[in-house]
């Protein structure tokens, strides 16, 4: 659905970019750069109230942090779906259309998307935790 997307890890106060999938993301390998989690920024507001965002919005973390990283993309839409464990979001996942143009986008099945993989990874956790206590 989109050309480029990251995996941003919380960390504290701020957000780590560690994977990434299209053009100029996957060209830097090492993305490791990081985003401050301001408040009233649209980062902070996806990791405080776990609720996906999909839409355009003029927030410097984007430029400031994303776009002087990736470069910004030809048209402004993008998608931050949150990851959670435990109820607690630990990462988010950012995707936009890059050089491409938006289109129309049903965000239904990426929710159900990000929420299976939160779910699996809750899973894993506790698959760890019972493995200790078999020890």
């Amino acid at each position: 659905v989109f050309e480029r997307t990251m995996t941003l890890i919380i960390n504290k106060s701020e957000l780590i970019a560690e994977r990434g999938v299209g053009t100029e993301v996957s060209v830097n390998k090492d993305l490791k750069f990081k985003i401050p989690l301001k408040d009233g920024s649209i980062f902070q507001k996806v990791v405080s109230n776990g609720e996906p965002y999909y839409g355009a919005e003029n927030d410097e973390s984007l430029s400031q942090y994303v776009y002087s990283e990736i470069s910004a993309p030809l048209d402004s839409d993008f998608i931050l779906l949150p990851i959670k464990n435990r109820g607690r979001t630990i990462a988010l996942i950012y995707g936009d259309y890059g050089s491409k143009e938006a289109r129309p986008l049903h965000l239904e099945p990426l929710v159900v998307m990000a929420n299976l993989a939160s779910l699996a990874l809750e899973n894993s956790f506790y698959v760890k935790q019972l493995e200790k206590l078999k020890k």
